[in-house]
């Protein structure tokens, strides 16, 4: 991963990630900060709808959030092994060792 950092990157970070890191970021944070006012002055216009009426606007912003970030993901992937990087298959193995991992719990 460094080196396809050092490579394609700027300044050790890929530019896409870093500005859909920074949009994801102010996504979350910003319906953060909205539900305070969404709440306190829609509380008494809709009741005990309130919360069901936020999170009706807030889960498809999240979900979109989370499916963009997964399709850069995937393409920043791809562009890597066009570039003869493994990291796809690397994240592969990382991913089908973390489930089989079993936790102290179970």
């Amino acid at each position: 991963m460094v080196r396809f950092k050092e490579t394609v990157g700027v300044d050790g970070q890929l530019p896409r990630i870093t500005r859909l890191a920074r949009l994801v970021m102010l996504g979350y944070f910003g319906l953060w900060l909205v539900i305070v006012p969404y709440i306190i002055f829609l509380d008494s216009i809709l009741g005990n709808w309130t919360a069901l009426s936020f999170a009706s606007l807030a889960i498809p912003i999240y979900l979109s959030l989370w499916i963009l970030w997964r399709v850069e993901e995937k393409e920043i992937l791809a562009e890597a092994s066009r570039r003869g990087f493994r990291l796809a298959e690397l994240r592969k193995q990382v991913m089908h060792s973390a489930r089989r991992t079993k936790f102290a719990w179970f």
